[in-house]
């Protein structure tokens, strides 16, 4: 179990050590499991060791204490599912960390392997798909491809519409309700397409970067594009994802009963895009709810927000 990432990272170097006495890490992971078996069933061990405000160990220590959280959990629970140690994106030597991570034999500790993948500059969703190939080629090399990826923590700076006392400590890029909406949905198909099998936004109700207000319960246009996405997406088979010569991204979607559907988006700006006859798409749905049908010259506006056109 790990803190909220505003508390994590005002911690100094060397509070995220390692115990001096091994035991003392035995002793917690045997409290932690035993009290919450049966409810908790995935234990993520450790956040982004490489930022040193979260771990001022080395590669090796870290791995020993993987190697004891997996043994020990797996002894109180045998379904308990262990997730490696996740890395941070966002710096781009973290992929340098990772492989000495795997090199060492942290691997072979868990069930699951979780990266954080922050894009670096330019900060943007359709980085996901390169950083997690990087990923996926480092686990190949060493035989964890049967591994599962999970995107334990992911997300941006959203502009709030309620008032805030706190300053944001961060002097990042705050997305708009266009931009923040936007952003949630490529990060989900982008990293479904990259084959992520979890991915977790950060987050609900952060107060920089949550998809509800400051009061934790008024919903965002983020919010609302989530629980769009995810109807458009769950229950779905995710067929092909890929961007053309222009940076316009496609994504074909299908279900049972004959069901097609292809997100379409472009990331850098808005133009006119002209529908491959072949797939014959019926109407086309938006993040605001409209639906309408396929102009007769099979021609549709298109722009950084995805719209999905689909079959009847």
């Amino acid at each position: 179990a790990s803190a909220s990432s505003s508390s994590r990272r005002r911690r100094s170097p060397g509070n995220a050590a390692a115990p001096k006495d091994m035991n003392d890490w035995r002793t917690y992971v045997q409290t932690v499991a035993t009290r919450y078996k049966g409810r908790a069933h995935a234990y993520e061990i450790w956040n982004e060791p490489d930022v040193r405000t979260m771990f001022s160990g080395d590669v090796t220590a870290f791995v020993n204490l993987l190697r004891e959280a997996n043994r020990i959990l797996k002894e109180v629970d045998a379904h308990n599912l262990i997730v490696s140690p996740s890395m941070n994106a966002s710096d781009p030597t973290s992929i340098k960390l990772f492989e000495q991570f795997i090199t060492h034999g942290g691997g072979n500790f868990v069930d699951a392997i979780s990266y954080h993948f922050y894009p670096p500059q330019p900060k943007v969703p359709e980085q996901i798909p390169g950083l997690v190939k990087e990923v996926r080629g480092i686990m190949t090399a060493h035989g964890l491809a049967e591994k599962p990826i999970w995107d334990t923590e992911t997300g941006w700076d959203i502009a709030n519409h309620q008032p805030l006392k706190e300053t944001n400590p961060r002097a990042l890029r705050v997305l708009d309700d266009a931009e923040s909406s936007a952003y949630v949905a490529r990060s989900y198909i982008l990293a479904w397409a990259s084959g992520v099998d979890r991915f977790y936004w950060y987050a609900w109700d952060n107060k920089f970067m949550g998809l509800v207000e400051p009061d934790g319960k008024t919903l965002k246009p983020a919010a609302k594009a989530y629980a769009v996405i995810e109807s458009w997406l769950v229950g779905a088979r995710m067929n092909s994802c890929a961007s053309d010569a222009s940076g316009t991204w496609t994504s074909e979607i299908s279900r049972d009963g004959g069901y097609h559907g292809w997100l379409v988006w472009n990331p850098n700006q808005s133009l006119s895009f002209k529908i491959p006859p072949t797939w014959n798409p019926k109407l086309v749905r938006d993040f605001k709810g409209a639906q309408r049908e396929i102009p007769p010259k099979g021609n549709i506006e298109i722009g950084p927000s995805p719209i999905l056109l689909e079959t009847d």
